[in-house]
């Protein structure tokens, strides 16, 4: 039964997306992606806000590869990004986003895709998030990529 439990626990993170030491979160604001390990390679994408997830690829000195939730890849210096905490980003065009966890609490507002958040807690098919204010808000786990 211990095992069933255990087996169905990781499944249900997995199905959020949690990848445990492959999870990055971006720490400050203007984060820029590069093309390869160092400053002197081209920039690949717009600068990032905090909170915004990657997956782990590898490493090269002070750089790491990552992907992003569409899956393109990068370099990221090692100090704008930290692990062991989660955040999250909205995979779907819109969504709403909730004060508790399900459609019969308010819907507090809209939230858009790539808009990104600290994750705070999962319950069932729904994790609680934070924005950079600390207002929380309620989505399903179907609507966000975790990191």
């Amino acid at each position: 039964m211990i095992f069933l439990r255990t087996i169905l626990l990781i499944s249900g993170l997995i199905g959020v997306g949690f990848s445990g030491a492959w999870a990055l979160c971006v720490v400050e604001s203007n984060t820029d992606l590069h093309s390869g390990p160092g400053p002197d390679y081209p920039k690949t994408s717009w600068s990032l806000a905090e909170y915004t997830p990657l997956r782990k690829l590898d490493t090269w000195n002070d750089w790491i590869q990552v992907a992003d939730m569409d899956g393109d890849e990068h370099w990221v210096h090692a100090s704008a990004v930290m692990s062991g905490s989660y955040c999250l980003a909205i995979k779907v065009d819109r969504t709403h986003l909730y004060s508790g966890p399900g459609t019969e609490y308010e819907m507090v507002r809209v939230g858009r895709k790539y808009e990104v958040f600290r994750f705070v807690k999962r319950q069932g098919k729904w994790v609680q998030m934070a924005d950079e204010t600390g207002e929380g808000f309620w989505v399903s786990t179907h609507e966000v990529w975790v990191q």
